[in-house]
């Protein structure tokens, strides 16, 4: 994905500068869980502890994971102001202020989870994993901020595409009255339409919600304990939960390119253009193979043909 756009010139403008990041936070996320993983499987202690504990804990991963609910919910605001005042967002959206909200999305985490968690722990215990024996912080680590930063990008979302259907649907309301004000047969439209016009909003808005709350919510569950480890298969589901979780933070920026209509469809080119040129490439091949095969046999009917031409005029010539 940011490969795509940033090497298509009408894709490079300021509106996908937030998903560039949400993709690039994506990515380091990835690549976090699989450090983890090489990390849990093939180190040795002291350095397992040592590298888990204090590189890639529970802070660091609630740090990225609330980076990437920030974007989640940036992107959402950004579509609606987008939709609900245009002129003033094209005033507001310059280098300048999308800079530094991209500055707050990434520092104010940091800054306020991980640097807060790790100075502490080597101040107070000289480790990075002493927090764990606070009580304070291990309940703000482990069930205050993880719940904060998944109802986040629930209720953005959902206030953002109401604001968008809801805008869409007074704006049709006003455009109805006046056409019926206007003509003779009048047309009264009744919500049902009004609803079947805005399916295309509330679609994006139920599959983002849905995806989002079927791949996070038992994750959340099982981390928070709301399921006790006594229940069997505890450890299984939750390494399952885990790795389900950890492919949302694939899917949603897939899912918000394909909602941009620019960006789906240089997509749809790319695709058009990587199914279609295997097929013209072979069309084409037949084509010269057939062509070379034509004159083939036509070349080989005329050196016939003059071969017997010459072997007659040789007799007559006897």
């Amino acid at each position: 994905m940011i490969i795509l756009i940033l090497s298509r010139k009408k894709l490079r403008i300021l509106s996908h500068t937030i998903l560039l990041s949400n993709c690039c936070c994506g990515i380091i996320i990835a690549i976090l869980l699989m450090v983890i993983i090489i990390v849990a499987n093939f180190s040795s202690e002291p350095f397992k502890t040592i590298i888990l504990g204090c590189g890639f804990d529970s802070p660091t991963q609630t740090t990225m994971v609330c980076i990437f609910n920030i974007h989640v919910s940036l992107l959402a605001g950004e579509r609606c102001f987008s939709i609900i005042y245009p002129f003033k967002y094209q005033r507001l959206a310059n280098h300048k202020n999308i800079t530094l909200i991209l500055l707050f999305a990434w520092i104010l985490p940091i800054a306020t989870i991980y640097m807060v968690v790790i100075l502490y722990s080597q101040i107070k215990f000289g480790n990075c994993t002493g927090w764990i024996a606070v009580d304070g912080i291990h309940i703000f680590i482990t069930y205050f901020i993880p719940l904060t930063i998944f109802f986040l990008p629930m209720i953005s979302t959902f206030i953002a595409y109401t604001i968008i259907i809801g805008k869409i649907f007074s704006m049709q309301r006003k455009v109805s009255h006046k056409v019926d004000m206007t003509n003779i047969m009048v047309s009264t439209s009744t919500r049902g339409a009004l609803f079947l016009k805005n399916k295309k909003a509330i679609l994006q808005m139920t599959l983002l919600l849905s995806i989002y709350m079927s791949c996070l919510t038992p994750f959340l569950l099982l981390h928070l304990e709301l399921i006790p480890p006594t229940v069997k298969y505890y450890y299984i589901a939750s390494r399952a939960t885990y790795m389900v979780a950890s492919i949302y933070f694939v899917i949603h920026p897939l899912l918000v390119a394909y909602f941009t209509a620019p960006i789906k469809k240089e997509i749809k080119k790319l695709l058009h253009h990587c199914c279609l040129y295997p097929h013209f490439l072979g069309h084409y091949n037949y084509r010269r193979k057939t062509h070379r095969a034509t004159f083939t046999r036509k070349s080989s009917k005329e050196s016939f043909k003059n071969r017997t031409e010459t072997s007659e005029m040789k007799t007559y010539f006897r």
